[in-house]
């Protein structure tokens, strides 16, 4: 017996890239800013010769991912992210250079969940979360319209009871 499925289609929110840079480049800032403590603070105080040398090391490969998190991934990440919802699966296709592809089967499927923080809510977005017996399957960035109707499509399918 064989089964074709339909690749999946649906894409993130194009907001999506702009919210990923935002992420990356306030992690970036606040993790430069705590390693030029480290060095004022090396000057100050008796840390060993040894730390201001590991700190300069450290901030060039902060600085190396920075470029790769801001520059190049949310493209990546956008590019290549797909998703869809049938009645059998739900299918999320990501990765570039690693490339994964989940089914998940409705059965299976135990609650489904919408988030809304603060930089999502800024550009009107949602992220999915769908759990499973064993794992949780994510979407990070789709327009509300969006994330309320595959919200309900998978509840539907999986029929997962609404819990007040």
């Amino acid at each position: 017996m064989s089964y074709e499925l339909n690749r999946p289609t649906e894409r993130l929110a194009k907001n999506f890239i702009i919210i990923k840079i935002i992420r990356s480049t306030s992690t970036l800032v606040i993790t430069l800013a705590i390693l030029f403590l480290i060095i004022y603070g090396s000057e100050f105080f008796s840390f060993p010769s040894w730390v201001t040398p590991v700190t300069y090391i450290i901030m060039a490969l902060v600085s190396l991912h920075g470029i790769w998190s801001i520059l190049l991934e949310p493209f990546f990440i956008y590019k290549n992210w797909r998703h869809r919802v049938d009645e059998d699966f739900l299918q999320i296709k990501s990765g570039g250079i690693n490339r994964t592809y989940e089914l998940v089967p409705m059965a299976k499927i135990q609650s489904v969940q919408t988030h809304q923080g603060p930089l999502l809510r800024k550009y009107k977005l949602y992220s999915l979360t769908v759990q499973t017996v064993g794992s949780s399957h994510h979407v990070p960035a789709l327009s509300e319209k969006e994330a309320i109707h595959l919200r309900e499509q998978i509840a539907h399918f999986a029929k997962v009871k609404e819990v007040e």
